[in-house]
Protein backbone atom coordinates (compact mmCIF):
# COMPACT_ATOMS: atom_id res chain seq x y z
CA UNK A 1 0.00 0.00 0.00
CA UNK A 2 3.01 2.59 0.17
CA UNK A 3 2.11 3.62 -3.69
CA UNK A 4 -1.03 5.27 -1.95
CA UNK A 5 0.82 7.51 0.82
CA UNK A 6 0.37 10.49 -1.37
CA UNK A 7 -3.27 9.90 -1.36
CA UNK A 8 -6.26 11.62 0.74
CA UNK A 9 -7.12 8.91 3.18
CA UNK A 10 -10.58 8.49 1.51
CA UNK A 11 -8.85 8.03 -2.04
CA UNK A 12 -6.27 5.74 -0.67
CA UNK A 13 -9.35 3.31 1.01
CA UNK A 14 -11.08 3.76 -2.41
CA UNK A 15 -8.55 2.89 -4.08
CA UNK A 16 -7.66 -0.48 -1.38
CA UNK A 17 -11.11 -1.60 -1.72
CA UNK A 18 -11.01 -1.63 -5.70
CA UNK A 19 -7.98 -3.22 -5.65
CA UNK A 20 -9.46 -5.93 -3.57
CA UNK A 21 -12.17 -5.97 -5.89
CA UNK A 22 -9.89 -6.61 -8.87
CA UNK A 23 -8.09 -9.33 -6.82
CA UNK A 24 -11.16 -11.20 -6.20
CA UNK A 25 -12.71 -10.52 -10.05
CA UNK A 26 -9.29 -12.45 -10.96
CA UNK A 27 -10.91 -16.09 -9.71
CA UNK A 28 -13.75 -15.44 -11.85
CA UNK A 29 -14.40 -17.53 -14.53
CA UNK A 30 -13.11 -15.28 -17.82
CA UNK A 31 -14.81 -14.47 -21.13
CA UNK A 32 -13.23 -15.63 -24.68
CA UNK A 33 -11.10 -12.92 -26.14
CA UNK A 34 -11.09 -11.22 -22.73
CA UNK A 35 -7.76 -9.22 -22.06
CA UNK A 36 -5.29 -8.50 -18.85
CA UNK A 37 -3.92 -5.40 -19.21
CA UNK A 38 -1.56 -4.14 -16.28
CA UNK A 39 -1.51 -0.53 -18.16
CA UNK A 40 -5.37 -0.24 -16.68
CA UNK A 41 -5.91 2.70 -14.75
CA UNK A 42 -6.79 2.16 -11.09
CA UNK A 43 -8.16 5.42 -9.25
CA UNK A 44 -5.60 7.60 -11.12
CA UNK A 45 -2.47 5.53 -11.53
CA UNK A 46 -2.15 1.98 -13.58
CA UNK A 47 -2.13 -0.95 -12.85
CA UNK A 48 2.24 -1.33 -13.56
CA UNK A 49 2.24 1.96 -11.04
CA UNK A 50 0.79 0.17 -8.35
CA UNK A 51 2.50 -2.76 -8.34
CA UNK A 52 -0.57 -4.58 -9.62
CA UNK A 53 0.74 -7.84 -11.39
CA UNK A 54 -1.62 -9.18 -14.35
CA UNK A 55 -2.07 -11.81 -11.56
CA UNK A 56 -4.08 -9.90 -9.55
CA UNK A 57 -6.40 -7.83 -12.43
CA UNK A 58 -9.44 -9.42 -14.06
CA UNK A 59 -9.96 -10.31 -17.85
CA UNK A 60 -12.03 -7.76 -19.23
CA UNK A 61 -13.77 -8.13 -22.58
CA UNK A 62 -13.66 -4.78 -23.79
CA UNK A 63 -11.47 -2.23 -25.55
CA UNK A 64 -13.05 1.03 -23.66
CA UNK A 65 -14.69 0.97 -20.33
CA UNK A 66 -14.75 3.28 -17.15
CA UNK A 67 -16.34 2.48 -13.95
CA UNK A 68 -17.43 6.51 -12.25
CA UNK A 69 -18.54 6.45 -8.69
CA UNK A 70 -21.96 8.95 -8.27
CA UNK A 71 -19.29 11.70 -7.02
CA UNK A 72 -17.38 11.68 -10.50
CA UNK A 73 -14.79 9.71 -8.94
CA UNK A 74 -12.66 6.90 -11.59
CA UNK A 75 -12.67 4.05 -9.99
CA UNK A 76 -11.05 2.08 -13.43
CA UNK A 77 -10.55 3.19 -16.79
CA UNK A 78 -9.37 1.58 -20.24
CA UNK A 79 -9.11 3.43 -23.40
CA UNK A 80 -11.75 5.59 -21.64
CA UNK A 81 -10.74 8.75 -23.88
CA UNK A 82 -10.85 7.50 -27.24
CA UNK A 83 -13.10 8.32 -29.90
CA UNK A 84 -15.29 4.98 -30.99
CA UNK A 85 -18.70 4.60 -32.18
CA UNK A 86 -20.70 4.02 -29.53
CA UNK A 87 -24.22 2.76 -31.92
CA UNK A 88 -27.39 2.70 -29.84
CA UNK A 89 -25.68 4.38 -26.84
CA UNK A 90 -26.56 7.47 -28.51
CA UNK A 91 -29.94 7.00 -27.32
CA UNK A 92 -29.07 7.90 -23.98
CA UNK A 93 -28.89 11.15 -25.39
CA UNK A 94 -31.97 11.35 -26.87
CA UNK A 95 -34.07 9.98 -23.85
CA UNK A 96 -32.12 13.07 -21.55
CA UNK A 97 -33.29 15.58 -24.38
CA UNK A 98 -36.88 14.16 -24.27
CA UNK A 99 -37.37 14.19 -20.15
CA UNK A 100 -36.00 17.85 -20.28
CA UNK A 101 -37.97 19.17 -22.98
CA UNK A 102 -41.69 16.94 -22.54
CA UNK A 103 -44.40 16.18 -20.46
CA UNK A 104 -44.53 12.53 -20.45
CA UNK A 105 -48.58 12.66 -21.55
CA UNK A 106 -47.97 14.67 -24.53
CA UNK A 107 -48.46 12.70 -27.65
CA UNK A 108 -46.65 12.09 -31.13
CA UNK A 109 -47.34 10.67 -34.33
CA UNK A 110 -45.28 7.88 -35.90
CA UNK A 111 -44.02 9.57 -39.45
CA UNK A 112 -42.67 7.66 -42.14
CA UNK A 113 -39.33 7.97 -41.33
CA UNK A 114 -39.69 6.77 -38.09
CA UNK A 115 -41.66 3.67 -39.14
CA UNK A 116 -39.50 2.29 -42.50
CA UNK A 117 -35.88 3.01 -40.02
CA UNK A 118 -35.32 -0.66 -39.79
CA UNK A 119 -32.81 -2.63 -37.67
CA UNK A 120 -33.52 -2.39 -33.84
CA UNK A 121 -37.33 -1.14 -33.79
CA UNK A 122 -40.40 -0.84 -31.37
CA UNK A 123 -42.93 -2.20 -33.46
CA UNK A 124 -44.11 1.42 -34.40
CA UNK A 125 -46.41 1.71 -37.71
CA UNK A 126 -46.77 5.22 -39.73
CA UNK A 127 -49.51 6.94 -37.90
CA UNK A 128 -49.14 5.36 -34.89
CA UNK A 129 -49.82 8.03 -31.95
CA UNK A 130 -47.91 7.64 -28.45
CA UNK A 131 -47.15 9.40 -24.87
CA UNK A 132 -43.98 10.70 -24.82
CA UNK A 133 -43.70 7.97 -22.01
CA UNK A 134 -44.71 5.19 -24.53
CA UNK A 135 -42.08 6.74 -26.54
CA UNK A 136 -39.54 6.24 -24.01
CA UNK A 137 -40.26 2.93 -23.51
CA UNK A 138 -39.80 2.06 -27.44
CA UNK A 139 -36.94 4.26 -27.31
CA UNK A 140 -34.63 2.19 -24.27
CA UNK A 141 -36.41 -1.45 -23.59
CA UNK A 142 -36.10 -2.54 -27.48
CA UNK A 143 -33.40 0.15 -28.38
CA UNK A 144 -35.91 1.30 -30.91
CA UNK A 145 -34.43 3.00 -33.72
CA UNK A 146 -38.33 3.96 -34.85
CA UNK A 147 -38.86 5.56 -31.74
CA UNK A 148 -35.78 7.71 -31.55
CA UNK A 149 -37.23 9.41 -34.61
CA UNK A 150 -40.41 9.63 -33.65
CA UNK A 151 -38.81 11.77 -30.29
CA UNK A 152 -36.14 13.49 -32.34
CA UNK A 153 -39.22 14.63 -34.66
CA UNK A 154 -41.38 16.07 -31.94
CA UNK A 155 -38.82 17.33 -29.43
CA UNK A 156 -37.12 18.88 -32.38
CA UNK A 157 -40.28 21.00 -33.04
CA UNK A 158 -40.34 21.58 -29.79
CA UNK A 159 -37.11 23.31 -29.64
CA UNK A 160 -37.71 25.08 -32.50
CA UNK A 161 -41.63 25.38 -33.85
CA UNK A 162 -40.39 27.23 -37.27
CA UNK A 163 -37.62 24.53 -37.96
CA UNK A 164 -38.07 22.98 -41.65
CA UNK A 165 -36.00 19.97 -40.43
CA UNK A 166 -36.83 19.07 -36.76
CA UNK A 167 -34.22 16.17 -36.74
CA UNK A 168 -31.58 17.96 -37.41
CA UNK A 169 -32.41 20.49 -35.00
CA UNK A 170 -32.96 17.66 -32.24
CA UNK A 171 -29.06 16.59 -33.13
CA UNK A 172 -27.95 20.01 -32.74
CA UNK A 173 -29.81 20.40 -29.86
CA UNK A 174 -27.93 16.36 -28.43
CA UNK A 175 -24.35 18.01 -29.27
CA UNK A 176 -25.35 21.27 -27.60
CA UNK A 177 -26.06 19.41 -24.49
CA UNK A 178 -23.10 16.92 -24.38
CA UNK A 179 -21.07 20.18 -24.35
CA UNK A 180 -22.69 21.36 -21.63
CA UNK A 181 -22.13 18.25 -19.63
CA UNK A 182 -18.23 18.10 -20.04
CA UNK A 183 -18.27 15.93 -23.28
CA UNK A 184 -15.26 16.54 -25.20
CA UNK A 185 -15.07 13.66 -27.80
CA UNK A 186 -18.36 12.99 -28.68
CA UNK A 187 -20.74 14.16 -32.07
CA UNK A 188 -24.12 12.76 -32.80
CA UNK A 189 -25.38 13.05 -36.08
CA UNK A 190 -29.06 11.33 -35.58
CA UNK A 191 -30.77 10.28 -32.57
CA UNK A 192 -30.32 6.44 -33.01
CA UNK A 193 -26.84 5.36 -33.27
CA UNK A 194 -26.74 3.95 -36.38
CA UNK A 195 -23.69 4.02 -38.54
CA UNK A 196 -24.20 2.13 -41.77
CA UNK A 197 -25.10 2.64 -45.01
CA UNK A 198 -27.04 5.53 -45.42
CA UNK A 199 -26.49 6.87 -41.46
CA UNK A 200 -22.42 6.10 -42.48
CA UNK A 201 -20.45 8.78 -40.90
CA UNK A 202 -18.22 10.43 -38.43
CA UNK A 203 -20.64 10.30 -34.96
CA UNK A 204 -18.41 8.91 -31.98
CA UNK A 205 -18.25 9.34 -28.25
CA UNK A 206 -15.83 8.15 -25.21
CA UNK A 207 -16.47 5.56 -22.77
CA UNK A 208 -15.71 8.65 -20.09
CA UNK A 209 -18.28 11.05 -22.44
CA UNK A 210 -20.83 8.07 -22.10
CA UNK A 211 -20.70 7.88 -18.09
CA UNK A 212 -21.12 11.84 -17.90
CA UNK A 213 -24.16 11.11 -20.26
CA UNK A 214 -25.04 8.03 -18.36
CA UNK A 215 -24.66 10.09 -14.97
CA UNK A 216 -27.10 12.60 -16.03
CA UNK A 217 -29.59 10.33 -17.53
CA UNK A 218 -30.31 8.28 -14.12
CA UNK A 219 -30.90 11.38 -12.20
CA UNK A 220 -33.94 11.59 -13.86
CA UNK A 221 -36.52 9.45 -11.97
CA UNK A 222 -38.66 8.73 -15.23
CA UNK A 223 -35.44 7.50 -17.10
CA UNK A 224 -34.33 5.08 -13.88
CA UNK A 225 -37.90 3.70 -14.02
CA UNK A 226 -38.06 3.16 -17.67
CA UNK A 227 -34.79 1.39 -17.95
CA UNK A 228 -35.30 -0.48 -15.29
CA UNK A 229 -38.80 -2.17 -16.17
CA UNK A 230 -39.81 -5.89 -16.55
CA UNK A 231 -41.89 -5.68 -18.81
CA UNK A 232 -41.68 -4.89 -22.68
CA UNK A 233 -45.05 -3.74 -23.52
CA UNK A 234 -45.78 -0.26 -25.39
CA UNK A 235 -48.99 1.36 -25.97
CA UNK A 236 -50.18 2.90 -28.85
CA UNK A 237 -53.06 3.98 -30.72
CA UNK A 238 -53.46 2.86 -34.38
CA UNK A 239 -53.88 5.29 -37.40
CA UNK A 240 -57.60 3.92 -37.25
CA UNK A 241 -57.77 5.19 -34.16
CA UNK A 242 -57.92 1.80 -32.12
CA UNK A 243 -56.15 1.52 -28.70
CA UNK A 244 -53.75 -1.67 -28.41
CA UNK A 245 -50.62 -3.08 -26.92
CA UNK A 246 -47.87 -5.53 -28.11
CA UNK A 247 -44.86 -6.79 -26.76
CA UNK A 248 -41.06 -5.74 -27.99
CA UNK A 249 -38.11 -7.22 -28.47
CA UNK A 250 -35.00 -6.77 -26.43
CA UNK A 251 -31.64 -6.88 -26.73
CA UNK A 252 -31.54 -5.90 -22.91
CA UNK A 253 -29.55 -10.01 -21.73
CA UNK A 254 -28.15 -7.32 -18.78
CA UNK A 255 -31.17 -7.46 -16.92
CA UNK A 256 -30.73 -11.47 -16.37
CA UNK A 257 -27.92 -10.42 -13.99
CA UNK A 258 -28.15 -9.50 -10.31
CA UNK A 259 -27.03 -5.88 -9.34
CA UNK A 260 -28.17 -3.81 -12.37
CA UNK A 261 -30.42 -0.68 -12.06
CA UNK A 262 -30.44 -0.45 -15.52
CA UNK A 263 -29.54 -0.50 -19.03
CA UNK A 264 -29.52 0.41 -23.15
CA UNK A 265 -28.47 -1.78 -25.20
CA UNK A 266 -29.17 -3.02 -28.85
CA UNK A 267 -27.14 -4.77 -31.79
CA UNK A 268 -25.97 -4.00 -35.32
CA UNK A 269 -23.48 -5.56 -37.65
CA UNK A 270 -20.17 -6.13 -36.55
Amino acid sequence: MKSLTSFAKRSAQLAAGFVCAIALAAGVPTVAGAQVLTTDNVCGKTADARGITAENLPDIDATNALVMGKDGTVYYARGADEQVKIASITKVMTAILTVENCKMDEKATVSNAAATVGNSTAGLLEGDELTVKQALRGLMIPSGNDAAIVLAEYVGKKIDPKTKDAEATFVKAMNERAKKLGCTGTLFENPHGLDFDEWAGDMHSTAHDVALMMQEAMKNDTIREVVASEDSWIEVTGADGTDHSHSMDTHNYLRLFGGFCGRDSGIGPA
